[in-house]
């Protein structure tokens, strides 16, 4: 075995990485849904938001695994964000051990001092789900956060959505409920940036320290493109008060090229002067109704929440979501 620098321009070493990948995808998490359109951009190419390297494991002609280490630009420039994968029919022979020193050592070139990872892990009972913990706790790292996997089937939620929408009318009928796909209309992006600023602080993050980012329309311009090359089209469903115009909360949903039925919930928020008026449940609601009419190929929406966001847990329950499984985002800090 033998590690490599993967050159994005090596098309058969690209798309054999990829193969790895779904191979891995199927094997430990029963084909939990992940875009490879998203996946051949990250492992090829950088973005202004971060510089990324990939390392692969080689044998000959065969790839045993690989390594995608990101490393912000802007804020959180003290870490180093790692994704290890090893193909079911090579472990236990130190190929991930050895990706992971090699990750770990991109990080330290760089002057990181912590590097951060996320694992899925199955629910209780489940064995469809391979759990990895142990191998990133035997090398150092630390739970920092987990997060509660949650999957909710659009086929059958309707009259669930039909119970709940009087409530969540009235209480929030002070807001107007608008949806849209980028570039984020500029008149809108002023009220977009201030309640993404709100995710560094009114998100769920455990033992991870997140700096506050300073967005401005640059830099979300930006984002929309790089969604974009990565195959991702967000809808993003936001509250906006009707007398005052101020953003009251947002919600996205998150499609990928080549996930024909899955959506994912890249975050809902609430501004806490905004909170009290069901403006998640009105969001939530409101998403998943413009989908069903929108993208009728999406049968099922996936999000993550923390225990401690009660609110939105208990959202999410209301609406049907069931939980498939965990996540846990573990953290090592570098000597």
């Amino acid at each position: 075995m033998k590690l490599i620098s993967l050159d994005p321009a090596d098309n058969s070493m690209v798309d054999k990485v990829l193969a790895m990948s779904d191979e891995t995808n199927v094997h430990d998490r029963d084909a939990f849904a992940q875009c490879r359109f998203q996946l051949r951009r990250l492992i090829t190419s950088s973005s202004d938001t971060d510089e990324r390297h990939t390392i692969v494991a080689v044998d000959g002609d065969e790839v045993l695994g690989a390594a995608l280490i990101m490393l912000p630009r802007h804020e959180n420039r003290q870490m180093a964000q790692l994704g290890i994968m090893v193909g079911p029919r090579h472990r236990r022979r130190g190929v991930g051990g050895a990706l992971l020193d090699s990750a770990v050592e991109v990080g330290h070139r760089h002057d990181r001092t912590v590097a951060v990872a996320s694992t899925l892990f199955p629910k209780e009972g489940d064995t469809r789900w391979v759990d990895s913990r142990g191998f990133v706790t035997a090398n150092g790292f630390a739970v920092a956060l987990t997060l509660n996997v949650y999957r909710l089937d659009l086929t059958s939620s309707v009259a669930t959505e039909d119970r709940l929408w009087p409530e969540a009318r009235d209480r929030s009928a002070d807001y107007e409920l608008i949806t849209f796909t980028p570039p984020t209309p500029d008149d809108l992006a002023p009220g977009v940036l201030a309640l993404a600023a709100r995710v560094s602080t009114d998100v769920p993050h455990g033992d991870i320290e997140v700096e506050k980012p300073e967005i401005d329309v640059r830099r979300l311009r930006e984002s929309e493109a790089e969604d974009e090359a990565q195959g991702m089209i967000k809808r993003i469903t936001i509250a906006r008060h009707r007398e005052t115009r101020a953003f009251g909360g947002y919600t996205v949903l998150v499609l990928k090229s080549g996930v024909e039925d899955t959506a994912d919930v890249g975050i809902t928020l609430v501004d806490p002067d905004h909170r009290g008026h069901r403006l998640g449940l009105a969001l939530k609601i409101e998403a998943q109704r413009q989908l069903r009419r929108d993208c009728p190929q999406v049968r099922f929406i996936e999000t993550g929440n923390a225990d401690v966001n009660a609110a939105m847990l208990a959202i999410n329950r209301d609406l049907g979501f069931e939980l498939v499984g965990h996540v846990a985002t573990v953290q090592k800090k570098l000597d």
